[in-house]
């Protein structure tokens, strides 16, 4: 058995122009030119991950491509000619997965009748699995200072939630970047005050904290403007490397704040 796995990496790229000489009335499809880039987005560029199965050390690097008539494709030089073959990237993890990565695809060049295109770069991850995996088909991903892990399966009647890993955290934490139905997770190296919380548009929702306690432990939580049954700030398991559930619950109207597995922490009534 391999220890890396590859996917073959597809997408097309079109844009509609206003309609030409054709019979209808509609926006004409016109394909784009280009090349771009797919760099691996690490938390540490130039740590290679290690893999089990058949132990090495891998460090992805950059995989450059072009798009020829709207396709994405390589050319590779093969005996005497040049020939166009599909894209095939790692898959986003590791055998272990202890070490989450992701991919970007960055523009170098992108032309459309001529005229230079400059879209934001895209961000995704790459899963295991048989056939092509298409970048139409990605869910889309943050590109703020947070590193995103990864976007998980709609649930019966539910809505998708999205994932982020902050590292290691302390003080002040700004989660007013994120929005209801998010998972954040994160190690605290000491305490933490969140002074701005999610966006809410109004909705009711809950975003859920997994805070781990890095170093020696007894890391406290204050959440401004919510409400706690616990007290301020919130007692957080005090073990070393234990992982407490947050939940940051919005009404509608006001912010709540629940703890799974209080062991600790004892509800006496919601405080402001």
């Amino acid at each position: 058995m391999d220890a890396v796995q590859y996917r073959t990496v597809a997408g097309t790229f079109t844009a509609r122009v206003p309609d030409g000489s054709d019979h209808d009335y509609n926006p004409d499809r016109v394909t784009m030119e280009g090349r771009v880039v797919f760099e691996p987005v690490l938390a540490h560029p130039d740590r290679p991950i290690p893999y089990s199965v058949v132990p090495e050390m891998i460090l992805p690097r950059p995989i450059r491509a072009e798009i020829v008539d709207g396709e994405l494709m390589v050319f590779v030089a093969r005996d005497d000619e040049t020939v166009a073959q599909p894209v095939r990237l790692m898959v986003s993890m590791d055998d272990r997965g202890a070490y989450p990565w992701h991919w970007r695809m960055r523009y170098l060049e992108l032309t459309l009748a001529g005229e230079e295109l400059a879209p934001p770069a895209m961000e995704f991850h790459l899963p295991p699995g048989p056939g092509v995996f298409r970048l139409e088909e990605a869910a889309p991903m943050t590109t703020r200072t947070s590193s995103p892990v990864l976007r998980g399966p709609q649930g019966p009647q539910g809505d998708l939630a999205d994932h982020y890993s902050l590292g290691d955290r302390a003080g002040a934490l700004d989660l007013g970047e994120f929005s209801l139905s998010t998972v954040v997770r994160l190690t605290a190296v000491g305490d933490l005050t969140v002074e701005d919380l999610p966006q809410t548009l109004g909705k009711a929702g809950t975003c859920t904290l997994f805070i781990a306690q890095g170093g020696t432990g007894g890391h406290t939580l204050t959440v401004r403007g919510a409400r706690t049954p616990y007290g301020t700030p919130v007692p957080l398991s005090s073990t070393p490397g234990a992982i407490d559930m947050v939940h940051l619950l919005h009404s509608g109207q006001d912010w709540f704040v629940t703890v799974g597995a209080p062991d600790a922490r004892v509800p006496a009534g919601w405080q402001p």
